[in-house]
C-alpha cells in the first residue's frame, strides 16, 4: 500500500512538472492551451487576456538574466492573485508572454474592465528595488466567438495587442521622407537604439562583456582617453567565500548596487560566483577608487550589521595595459 501511494504522489509530482513553467509556476504552453481548449468545448463561452512587457531584453541587458527571471515570477505571482474570485487559467506560454482565460460568457465590459486592472496593478511593480522605474505592459483582451478554438481565439487576440503596441510606438525623432537604400539605414538605426532607457549601468554576460571591452581598447590606442577596469569581490570577514545561499543573496544586492552605483555609459558583467568586473569609461584610476569606495559605502548601508561580509577591489587602468604585438 505504501509502494502504491509513493507511485502516486511521483505520478502527481511529475505530472505538476509537465504542465507547470519552471519559473513562474503558472501552466506552461501545452497545459494553457489543453486547459482553455477543454473550458471551450464545454462553455463556448470566455475571454482571453495576453499581455507581454514592453522593454523586456532592455531589463535583461541592462540588469542581466537574474533580474529579468525576478520580474517574471513577480508577474506571475501578481497575476496568479489578482482574479481570485474569477479563477481564470493564467499561463506563461513563452518569454515575457503571459495569458489568462475567463470561462463563461461575459458582459460587454468585461474585457475592457480586465485589461485596465492587469496593465494598472503590473504598474506598481518595480523593475528593480529602489531603481524608481516600474513594470510597463501592453495588454489586449477578446471574448470568444462561435466555432473558436485556442488557437484561433489567441490569434485574434495576439494580432490586437500588436496593433496596439504599434500605435503605442511611434518612431522617435522627425518624420523624414526616405527611400531606398536611406530607408534601410534608418530602419537599421531605429533597431539598434535604445527604445526606453533605464537608469544605471548595462549588466552584461562575460562574452558580451570582453567584446565591449575590446572595441574600447581599440579606440583608446587612438584617443588615449582614460578608462579602468575594477574588480569588485565579495568575501566573508576572514577572506573566504561565505556559504552559498548567502553568497547568492549577498550577490544580487551586490548587482543591484554596482548598477546604480555606475554611470548609464559604463557596463559590468558577473565575473565568478563572488566577483563583478566593472568597464569605467572616462575614469581614472584615482575615479575607479573613488568608484569603489561608493559601491561599498551603498553596499554596506543594506547588509545586516551584524554580517561581517567585506568588499575588496582591484584597480587596473587601460592605458597601463601594454598593447599586443602584431602578428
Amino acid at each position: 500500500m505504501d509502494r502504491v501511494r509513493s507511485l502516486e504522489r511521483e505520478n502527481a509530482r511529475l505530472l505538476q512538472l509537465a504542465q507547470h513553467d519552471y519559473l513562474t509556476g503558472l501552466y506552461n504552453r501545452g497545459a494553457t492551451q489543453e486547459k482553455v481548449e477543454q473550458l471551450l468545448r464545454q462553455t463556448g463561452d470566455g475571454a482571453l487576456l495576453v499581455l507581454d512587457v514592453d522593454g523586456f531584453k532592455q531589463v535583461n541587458d541592462q540588469y542581466g538574466h537574474l533580474a529579468g527571471d525576478r520580474l517574471l515570477q513577480q508577474i506571475g505571482q501578481v497575476l496568479g492573485l489578482l482574479f481570485l474570485v474569477e479563477e481564470p487559467v493564467v499561463g506563461r506560454i513563452g518569454g515575457d508572454e503571459f495569458v489568462l482565460y475567463f470561462p463563461g460568457k461575459k458582459g460587454p465590459d468585461f474585457v475592457p474592465s480586465a485589461v485596465r486592472r492587469v496593465r494598472d496593478r503590473l504598474a506598481a511593480v518595480p523593475i528593480q528595488p529602489d531603481s524608481g522605474v516600474y513594470l510597463s505592459v501592453s495588454v489586449a483582451g477578446s471574448a470568444a466567438q462561435p466555432g473558436d478554438d485556442y488557437l484561433t481565439l489567441f490569434d485574434r487576440t495576439d494580432q490586437q495587442l500588436l496593433r496596439r503596441k504599434r500605435r503605442r510606438s511611434p518612431p522617435s525623432g522627425p518624420l523624414v521622407p526616405v527611400q531606398g537604400l536611406d530607408a534601410d539605414i534608418h530602419k537599421v538605426r531605429q533597431d539598434l537604439r535604445e527604445q526606453k532607457r533605464l537608469p544605471g549601468a548595462y549588466c552584461q554576460d562575460y562574452q558580451t562583456f570582453q567584446s565591449i571591452y575590446r572595441f574600447v581598447e581599440r579606440g583608446l590606442q587612438r584617443t588615449h582617453r582614460h578608462c579602468c577596469i575594477l574588480l569588485i569581490t565579495l568575501t566573508d570577514g576572514q577572506g573566504d567565500l561565505a556559504p552559498l545561499p548567502r553568497r547568492q543573496r549577498e550577490m544580487d544586492l551586490l548587482q543591484e548596487t554596482v548598477s546604480l552605483s555606475l554611470r548609464a555609459g559604463d557596463v559590468f558583467t558577473r565575473y565568478s560566483s563572488c566577483q563583478f568586473l566593472i568597464m569605467a569609461i572616462g575614469a581614472s584610476s584615482e575615479d575607479a577608487g573613488h568608484i569603489a569606495a561608493r559601491i561599498q559605502k551603498e553596499f554596506y548601508q543594506k547588509v545586516p550589521a551584524s554580517s561581517d561580509t567585506k568588499l575588496q577591489h582591484a584597480v587596473c587602468s587601460l592605458v597601463d595595459i601594454e598593447e599586443p604585438a602584431r602578428s
